[in-house]
Protein backbone atom coordinates (compact mmCIF):
# COMPACT_ATOMS: atom_id res chain seq x y z
CA UNK A 1 0.00 0.00 0.00
CA UNK A 2 1.60 3.19 -1.13
CA UNK A 3 1.30 6.50 0.66
CA UNK A 4 -0.61 9.13 -1.23
CA UNK A 5 1.49 12.06 -2.32
CA UNK A 6 -0.06 15.25 -1.07
CA UNK A 7 0.32 18.12 -3.44
CA UNK A 8 2.67 20.67 -1.99
CA UNK A 9 1.56 24.25 -1.89
CA UNK A 10 3.88 26.58 -3.77
CA UNK A 11 6.14 28.51 -1.39
CA UNK A 12 5.42 32.18 -1.31
CA UNK A 13 8.37 34.51 -1.57
CA UNK A 14 8.55 36.77 1.46
CA UNK A 15 9.38 40.35 0.56
CA UNK A 16 10.99 42.15 3.48
CA UNK A 17 9.86 45.72 3.80
CA UNK A 18 12.19 48.47 4.96
CA UNK A 19 11.20 49.73 8.41
CA UNK A 20 10.05 53.35 8.37
CA UNK A 21 7.74 54.17 11.31
CA UNK A 22 9.16 55.84 14.43
CA UNK A 23 7.12 55.82 17.65
CA UNK A 24 8.74 58.85 19.25
CA UNK A 25 10.33 62.10 18.09
CA UNK A 26 13.68 61.15 19.65
CA UNK A 27 13.81 58.00 17.50
CA UNK A 28 12.89 60.05 14.43
CA UNK A 29 15.60 62.65 15.04
CA UNK A 30 18.20 60.01 15.80
CA UNK A 31 17.35 58.12 12.60
CA UNK A 32 17.48 61.31 10.50
CA UNK A 33 20.97 62.01 11.82
CA UNK A 34 22.00 58.40 11.16
CA UNK A 35 20.73 58.53 7.57
CA UNK A 36 22.40 61.81 6.69
CA UNK A 37 25.65 60.57 8.28
CA UNK A 38 25.49 57.66 5.82
CA UNK A 39 25.09 59.87 2.75
CA UNK A 40 21.33 60.48 2.48
CA UNK A 41 21.87 64.20 1.87
CA UNK A 42 18.72 64.99 -0.10
CA UNK A 43 15.31 65.28 1.53
CA UNK A 44 11.70 66.09 0.79
CA UNK A 45 9.38 66.65 3.77
CA UNK A 46 5.66 65.89 3.87
CA UNK A 47 3.11 66.69 6.59
CA UNK A 48 0.29 64.16 6.68
CA UNK A 49 -3.17 65.74 7.26
CA UNK A 50 -4.33 65.37 10.86
CA UNK A 51 -7.97 64.93 9.75
CA UNK A 52 -6.91 61.73 7.93
CA UNK A 53 -5.01 60.23 10.86
CA UNK A 54 -6.82 56.89 10.62
CA UNK A 55 -5.58 56.62 7.01
CA UNK A 56 -1.93 57.51 7.64
CA UNK A 57 -0.62 53.98 7.11
CA UNK A 58 -2.58 53.74 3.87
CA UNK A 59 -1.04 57.06 2.81
CA UNK A 60 2.41 55.66 3.73
CA UNK A 61 1.90 52.76 1.35
CA UNK A 62 0.83 55.05 -1.48
CA UNK A 63 3.85 57.28 -0.94
CA UNK A 64 6.37 54.43 -0.71
CA UNK A 65 5.47 52.98 -4.13
CA UNK A 66 6.61 56.25 -5.72
CA UNK A 67 10.25 55.22 -5.31
CA UNK A 68 12.26 51.96 -5.33
CA UNK A 69 12.70 51.65 -1.56
CA UNK A 70 14.89 48.60 -1.02
CA UNK A 71 15.07 46.66 2.25
CA UNK A 72 17.87 44.34 1.12
CA UNK A 73 21.44 45.55 1.66
CA UNK A 74 22.51 43.62 -1.43
CA UNK A 75 19.96 45.38 -3.62
CA UNK A 76 20.96 48.77 -2.20
CA UNK A 77 24.60 47.96 -2.94
CA UNK A 78 23.78 46.99 -6.53
CA UNK A 79 21.81 50.22 -7.01
CA UNK A 80 24.77 52.22 -5.76
CA UNK A 81 27.17 50.40 -8.10
CA UNK A 82 24.79 51.18 -10.97
CA UNK A 83 24.86 54.89 -10.10
CA UNK A 84 21.31 54.91 -8.73
CA UNK A 85 20.19 56.67 -5.55
CA UNK A 86 19.13 54.78 -2.43
CA UNK A 87 15.76 56.14 -1.28
CA UNK A 88 14.41 55.97 2.28
CA UNK A 89 10.98 56.87 3.65
CA UNK A 90 10.65 57.78 7.33
CA UNK A 91 7.73 58.95 9.46
CA UNK A 92 6.99 60.01 13.01
CA UNK A 93 3.43 61.09 13.79
CA UNK A 94 2.36 63.40 10.92
CA UNK A 95 5.97 64.19 9.94
CA UNK A 96 7.17 62.21 6.91
CA UNK A 97 10.30 62.54 4.82
CA UNK A 98 11.92 61.00 1.77
CA UNK A 99 15.73 60.97 1.84
CA UNK A 100 18.14 59.74 -0.81
CA UNK A 101 21.83 59.38 -1.50
CA UNK A 102 23.60 60.91 -4.51
CA UNK A 103 22.74 59.09 -7.72
CA UNK A 104 20.16 58.86 -10.46
CA UNK A 105 16.57 59.37 -9.33
CA UNK A 106 13.34 60.49 -10.96
CA UNK A 107 11.47 62.65 -8.42
CA UNK A 108 7.72 62.10 -8.18
CA UNK A 109 5.46 64.88 -9.42
CA UNK A 110 5.76 67.93 -7.17
CA UNK A 111 8.68 66.55 -5.17
CA UNK A 112 11.60 68.96 -4.98
CA UNK A 113 14.50 67.57 -2.95
CA UNK A 114 16.69 69.82 -0.79
CA UNK A 115 20.38 69.28 -0.01
CA UNK A 116 20.75 69.09 3.78
CA UNK A 117 24.37 70.23 3.43
CA UNK A 118 23.04 73.60 2.29
CA UNK A 119 19.65 73.85 4.05
CA UNK A 120 19.15 72.09 7.42
CA UNK A 121 16.11 69.85 7.90
CA UNK A 122 13.64 71.07 10.55
CA UNK A 123 11.83 68.93 13.13
CA UNK A 124 8.98 70.70 14.96
CA UNK A 125 8.14 69.46 18.45
CA UNK A 126 4.82 70.43 20.02
CA UNK A 127 5.16 70.96 23.77
CA UNK A 128 2.93 72.34 26.52
CA UNK A 129 4.88 75.60 26.51
CA UNK A 130 4.94 76.03 22.74
CA UNK A 131 6.75 74.68 19.70
CA UNK A 132 10.44 73.80 19.81
CA UNK A 133 12.20 73.55 16.47
CA UNK A 134 15.26 71.33 16.04
CA UNK A 135 17.51 71.41 13.00
CA UNK A 136 19.55 68.59 11.50
CA UNK A 137 22.49 69.99 9.57
CA UNK A 138 26.23 70.42 9.26
CA UNK A 139 28.45 70.33 12.33
CA UNK A 140 30.94 73.18 12.78
CA UNK A 141 33.90 70.81 12.71
CA UNK A 142 32.83 67.90 10.51
CA UNK A 143 29.89 65.64 9.83
CA UNK A 144 26.35 66.47 10.94
CA UNK A 145 24.59 67.31 14.18
CA UNK A 146 21.27 68.36 15.74
CA UNK A 147 20.78 71.80 17.25
CA UNK A 148 18.04 74.17 18.37
CA UNK A 149 16.77 76.60 15.75
CA UNK A 150 17.81 80.17 16.50
CA UNK A 151 14.26 81.26 17.42
CA UNK A 152 13.77 78.31 19.79
CA UNK A 153 17.12 78.86 21.49
CA UNK A 154 16.36 82.56 22.02
CA UNK A 155 12.93 81.79 23.49
CA UNK A 156 14.33 79.21 25.92
CA UNK A 157 17.15 81.54 26.95
CA UNK A 158 14.74 84.44 27.50
CA UNK A 159 12.45 82.27 29.68
CA UNK A 160 15.32 81.03 31.86
CA UNK A 161 16.91 84.46 32.30
CA UNK A 162 13.50 85.98 33.09
CA UNK A 163 12.96 83.36 35.82
CA UNK A 164 16.35 84.23 37.33
CA UNK A 165 15.59 87.96 37.12
CA UNK A 166 12.39 87.36 39.10
CA UNK A 167 14.16 85.00 41.55
CA UNK A 168 12.27 81.92 40.38
CA UNK A 169 15.32 79.71 40.45
CA UNK A 170 13.43 76.40 40.59
CA UNK A 171 11.56 77.24 37.38
CA UNK A 172 14.80 78.18 35.62
CA UNK A 173 16.39 74.88 36.70
CA UNK A 174 13.40 72.90 35.43
CA UNK A 175 13.46 74.68 32.06
CA UNK A 176 17.17 74.00 31.72
CA UNK A 177 16.71 70.31 32.56
CA UNK A 178 14.17 70.09 29.74
CA UNK A 179 17.00 70.83 27.29
CA UNK A 180 18.79 67.74 28.58
CA UNK A 181 15.90 65.65 27.23
CA UNK A 182 16.86 66.73 23.69
CA UNK A 183 19.35 64.67 21.64
CA UNK A 184 22.85 64.69 23.12
CA UNK A 185 24.51 66.06 20.00
CA UNK A 186 27.43 68.47 19.72
CA UNK A 187 25.20 71.23 18.36
CA UNK A 188 22.79 71.24 21.31
CA UNK A 189 25.55 70.74 23.89
CA UNK A 190 27.45 73.75 22.51
CA UNK A 191 24.28 75.84 22.81
CA UNK A 192 23.83 74.66 26.40
CA UNK A 193 27.42 75.59 27.25
CA UNK A 194 26.86 79.11 25.92
CA UNK A 195 23.59 79.32 27.86
CA UNK A 196 25.22 78.23 31.13
CA UNK A 197 27.72 81.08 30.74
CA UNK A 198 24.89 83.59 30.37
CA UNK A 199 22.98 82.08 33.31
CA UNK A 200 26.01 82.38 35.60
CA UNK A 201 26.57 85.96 34.48
CA UNK A 202 22.91 86.83 35.20
CA UNK A 203 23.05 85.17 38.63
CA UNK A 204 26.21 87.08 39.50
CA UNK A 205 24.70 90.43 38.48
CA UNK A 206 21.50 89.81 40.48
CA UNK A 207 23.29 88.05 43.37
CA UNK A 208 21.21 84.93 42.94
CA UNK A 209 22.65 81.95 44.80
CA UNK A 210 22.84 78.67 42.88
CA UNK A 211 24.66 75.35 43.07
CA UNK A 212 27.03 74.02 40.45
CA UNK A 213 24.71 71.07 39.67
CA UNK A 214 21.65 73.30 39.21
CA UNK A 215 22.55 73.79 35.55
CA UNK A 216 24.35 70.57 34.79
CA UNK A 217 24.71 69.44 31.18
CA UNK A 218 24.20 65.75 30.46
CA UNK A 219 26.93 65.00 27.88
CA UNK A 220 25.85 61.55 26.70
CA UNK A 221 22.84 59.27 26.57
CA UNK A 222 22.48 55.71 25.36
CA UNK A 223 20.98 55.76 21.83
CA UNK A 224 17.34 54.76 21.68
CA UNK A 225 16.37 51.62 19.77
CA UNK A 226 14.61 52.51 16.53
CA UNK A 227 12.10 50.21 14.81
CA UNK A 228 11.41 47.91 17.76
CA UNK A 229 10.05 44.51 16.77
Amino acid sequence: MTKSNKSKKPTRKVVRKRAYLCDYWLEYTQQLLNLVSHGHYFYYQITLPDKKKEKWESIDRKLMVMYPIEASKDKRYRRKKAGKADVVYLRWDCNAVFMHTPGNITPASGHVFTDIRETPLEVRLNADNGITVLKVGRNHNKGFTVYLAKESYREIKAEILDCIKNHRLEESKLRFRNINSLPRCNGIIRQQQTLVGEIKHQCKLLRVQYKHDDFKIIPKRKPVKVFKK
